[in-house]
């Protein structure tokens, strides 16, 4: 993940919302991607780095990353991801607008250079399930950013 981790780095460090906290947890990279996450949390004390002493695979270190989180919300980011430099400030804002405990939006998706749009259906659907058991209030939003945000 080397390859486009300071694009997206860059993407978080730069967005508008500057009250923002970036746990980044690496899942023992044999890569530079360690190294190039501690240079972030050197330069920018928003970022705090947790770096797992055995590969734990991809559902527990997002756990770890969790469990590190001090702030209201939540935005899952990957390392082949990147944001819109104004992405958090407008999603806060829309779910604070909407009181909503989730978010969920359309991104855009990257294929030889061209551009194509979507949701992913299988999160779409378990969060209309949450819903219509009364369990979440979720609220989609037609913004062209990936993931979701949620507290």
């Amino acid at each position: 993940m080397e390859l486009y981790l300071k694009e997206t780095l860059d993407s978080v460090a730069n967005q508008t919302l500057k009250d923002i906290e970036v746990i980044c947890v690496d899942d023992c990279s044999t890569d530079n991607t360690f190294k190039i996450l501690e240079e972030y949390a050197q330069n920018d004390s928003r970022f705090i780095v947790i770096h797992n002493e055995q590969n734990m695979g991809l559902g527990l270190t997002r756990n770890i990353g969790l469990d590190a989180v001090s702030g209201e919300f939540i935005m899952g980011l990957d390392a082949d991801d990147f944001l819109e430099a104004d992405a958090c400030e407008i999603l806060y804002n829309k779910i604070k607008q909407n009181q909503s405990q989730v978010l969920y939006f359309n991104f855009y998706n990257y294929n030889n250079d061209k551009k194509l749009t979507g949701i992913n259906k299988a999160y779409t659907n378990a969060l209309k399930n949450l819903e219509n058991k009364g369990n979440v209030n979720v609220r989609n939003s037609y913004i062209p950013y990936i993931g979701f945000f949620y507290i």
